[in-house]
């Protein structure tokens, strides 16, 4: 896994996941160029505003003053995000995933075109009969 802390101040491209960013991609420069470096996977938490109280989910830069949902335990400092190292399933990347060319996927919409065309027609002359 990888985890990052959203540690307020760290400058403009610090960042942090919400609700509905899981899946999302997180990148990392390598040189000069972007780089696909893991998959969303969640944030911490739960949390709750008192020992025992009950608990919530939500995305902060700091979760001082509130307490772990689970636990009860006091919590301080920096929250964390955590993202699904790309490098650690590389070679099953490799092996496992078929990625079409961009140029077979044109090809076989082409290719089914002309059916999808009289699919229509077909469907059409059976709804005015």
């Amino acid at each position: 896994m990888l985890s990052a802390t959203f540690d307020a101040g760290q400058g403009p491209n610090e960042a942090h996941l919400s609700g509905g960013d899981s899946g999302g991609a997180v990148f990392i420069m390598d040189g000069p160029t972007w780089e696909l470096a893991g998959i969303n996977y969640a944030v911490d938490g739960p949390y709750s505003l008192t020992p025992g109280g009950s608990s919530f989910i939500a995305a902060m830069y700091n979760q001082t003053g509130l307490y772990d949902g689970v636990s009860g335990d006091p919590l301080t400092g920096p929250v964390s995000f955590y993202a699904t190292r790309i490098s650690s399933y590389q070679d099953w990347i490799d092996t496992t995933a078929a990625v079409p060319e961009p140029t077979t996927m044109i090809a076989g919409a082409l290719l089914l075109l002309p059916f999808g065309a009289s699919t229509l027609r077909i469907l059409r002359k059976n709804r005015t009969a």
